[in-house]
């Protein structure tokens, strides 16, 4: 072969590789291209999907939260108020949790909490819960269990409904815990080794107990000094005790007397029932000078509980049944003093 074909031919072949060099490097810049995009696409949904994460996360601590207000709902509120039945699985709520709100008895118009916000509205963009309460176990006072043994034995069972909405996102969720109601291990009331009504003493929403007498005991529904009991002129009759469902009235194993001097008869005393057992003016009154109540004397039965049970069937009040309200002479247990130091807290 000469050696002017030689040259040709190589010269040949490299203009070739100059033409697969430009190929491979448009090749590669396709592929980087793509893994570049590829790589802005994975850490664009990474990036939503921690957004969605962590929206998902504050709407459970969102929901968690409305758990926590119900609660103190139950803690402080009326349970009387809680009419809404917890419905069977599956089933719609009926028509008692169905009403206007936003209230706290309301499946389809539930207690709105804003967390940044007011109560009483979700905000667009805020974290916010919708919580409401039905109940599975109505809580009694002074039910049967409750008077039968000792106290504390009563308790209801509600269910929180409790959905939490993450800020615009599209993140919800929503919890339900069943809660059981109990009083608190101690007693309830106002408890002395006697009591004097001096002055205008109001007693609200709580009955009186002592192992000695009562002093200057006054008409609940007359104006005047002595001590008397708020008065619910709806019901003409004194407001009822929120632990014992029954009017709150004043029970003492010694006298109760209308008068300042004396709870016995002499140096001016007037027992309530130093005529009668049954004394209308004080009903629902109980100390050791009453007795049985008999069906007709105006003071037996006058108060039918959500049990159905009546109340008073007796004027009279010893130290037994003093012990069945909690009563005991060195105040309250250790354990007691506890656990009311823990809810204080």
């Amino acid at each position: 072969m000469s050696t002017g074909s030689s040259r040709g031919l190589l010269s040949r072949l490299r203009h070739d590789d100059e033409g697969l060099g430009i190929v491979t490097v448009i090749f590669l810049a396709a592929v980087l291209t793509a893994l570049t995009i590829t790589a802005v696409k994975v850490t664009v949904s990474n990036l939503d999907n921690t957004r969605r994460d962590r929206q998902a996360l504050s709407a459970l601590a969102t929901s968690e939260a409305g758990v926590s207000q119900a609660l103190m709902y139950l803690r402080g509120g009326s349970l009387a108020s809680l009419t809404c039945t917890e419905p069977a699985p599956g089933a719609a709520p009926g028509a008692n949790c169905t009403g206007a709100g936003p209230s706290w008895t309301s499946a389809t118009n539930p207690k709105l909490v804003g967390v940044n916000t007011a109560t009483g509205t979700c905000a667009p963009g805020a974290d916010c819960f919708k919580v409401w309460i039905g109940t599975i176990k109505p809580y009694v006072p002074n039910c049967p269990e409750r008077r039968d043994a000792a106290i504390g034995t009563c308790s209801g069972i509600y269910r929180v409904h409790s959905t939490g909405l993450a800020e615009s996102g599209p993140s919800a969720r929503a919890v339900a815990v069943d809660v059981k109601v109990t009083p608190y291990p101690f007693p309830i009331g106002v408890f002395a080794e006697s009591f004097s009504g001096n002055g205008t003493p109001g007693i609200h929403f709580e009955s009186v107990f002592t192992n000695g007498c009562i002093k200057n005991r006054q008409r609940d529904d007359h104006s005047g000094s002595g001590f008397q009991f708020q008065w619910d002129s709806s019901a003409n009759r004194p407001v009822l005790d929120l632990i014992y469902d029954q009017p709150a009235a004043a029970h003492a194993t010694g006298d109760i007397s209308d008068s300042n001097n004396s709870c016995g008869s002499g140096s001016g005393g007037a027992p309530i029932h130093k005529v009668a057992v049954c004394n209308p003016d004080y009903p629902y009154d109980q100390d050791g000078s009453g007795g049985a109540l008999t069906p007709g004397d105006g003071c037996y039965g006058k108060y039918t509980r959500t049990d159905g049970t009546v109340y008073p069937t007796t004027s009279k009040f010893t130290q037994a049944e003093l012990q069945t309200y909690g009563y005991r002479p060195r105040g309250l247990t250790d354990a007691q003093y506890d656990a009311l130091r823990s809810q204080a807290q």
